[in-house]
């Protein structure tokens, strides 16, 4: 799983959250912006400079998500989110 060391530590770091790279589930998706839920991403997103269909990893263990949308194009993150019960908990965007 790619990127798994930095989603452990954002979540160590962030939340507190002390875990093992075995208890993580993972899936990359390509979707539409419009396809995404806005209940989930940060009130910011839709200043976010990127492409209509995006990259999205999702890293799942206990009752946490980290997703990264990222640009399907050349794989450039945009945005990390944690969701923690399915509500957003952290969030940081990278176009800046």
């Amino acid at each position: 799983m790619k990127n798994i060391k930095f989603v452990m530590e954002l979540l160590y770091k962030q939340l507190g959250v002390s875990t093992d790279a075995s208890e993580f589930g993972y899936e990359s998706v390509t979707l539409d912006r419009s396809e995404l839920d806005a209940d989930l991403l940060p009130d910011y997103f839709d200043e976010i400079q990127i492409d209509e269909t995006l990259l999205i990893h999702f890293y799942n263990v206990d009752d946490y998500i980290v997703y990264i949308i990222a640009d399907v194009k050349d794989s450039r993150w945009c945005l990390v989110g944690i969701l923690k019960s399915g509500k957003l908990a952290y969030s940081r965007r990278f176009d800046l």
